[in-house]
């Protein structure tokens, strides 16, 4: 089953899939888990990250359920958009 915080009812468990659509290792497996990519994102980081140069140009890859939760929430987005439009 899903452990806390995703076992609660008022959350939306997300899951990370690799580049060949595979659930990643790390990820929860259930029916209510819904799995967006997560492993490999590229992303800016903080400065202090990688230099400390004051340029905000800092990208680097990381892997997780947190890379995916952007996806399922612009997904979710995008479907209420349409449940709204059609009534």
């Amino acid at each position: 089953g899903l452990a806390y915080p995703a076992a609660s009812p008022y959350v939306l468990p997300v899951a990370s899939l690799d580049a060949n659509q595979q659930i990643s290792d790390f990820s929860q497996r259930d029916s209510r888990v819904i799995a967006a990519p997560g492993r490999g994102i590229e992303s800016s980081v903080p400065d202090y990250f990688y230099g400390k140069d004051g340029i905000a140009n800092d990208w680097a890859k990381a892997s997780g359920t947190s890379m995916a939760a952007p996806y399922v929430a612009g997904a979710s987005v995008l479907l209420r958009e349409a449940m709204e439009m059609v009534g």
